[in-house]
């Protein structure tokens, strides 16, 4: 696929079990939970994106520009399993759910229609759980 000029990819990370992690373990675990996850997240994407926790959940928001769709779908599968692997949960399996979308700002026009468009394909992989879902080309 041919990178166009302005086009940003956005991944947006919901983790799967983390409201378990709370309630069983207390707030503590899941402070500790989310500390871990953003500094994997924040790993995977070093030098290639920006990393924001999205309001104060436990959802992360990466934004990547200047890339193509299998660009930024590889960087999500790789958020994910690093996730998967990584046990931050401890005994409640934490895993995440992502999903991705790579648009220019023009065929949504703004960034709240980008953000959006991602969050929904996030919520297409909390169906499934632990998953990426990319968004298809309209």
């Amino acid at each position: 696929m041919l990178l166009l000029p302005g086009q940003i990819g956005v991944i947006f990370i919901d983790q799967d079990n983390f409201k378990t992690v709370n309630d069983t373990k207390g707030h503590d675990a899941g402070d500790k939970c989310l500390e871990e996850v953003a500094r994997i997240i924040g790993s995977v994407v070093l030098h290639k994106g920006r990393l924001y926790r999205y309001a104060s959940g436990d959802e992360f928001m990466v934004v990547l520009p200047n890339v193509n769709e299998s660009e930024a779908a590889a960087t999500a599968e790789r958020i994910r399993k690093a996730i998967e692997l990584q046990n931050v949960g401890g005994s409640v399996p934490v895993t995440a759910s992502i999903g991705v979308i790579v648009a220019a700002e023009k065929v949504y026009g703004s960034a709240e229609e980008i953000l959006k468009a991602a969050d929904e394909e996030m919520y297409k992989s909390k169906q499934k759980k632990n998953a990426v879902s990319l968004a298809a080309r309209g």
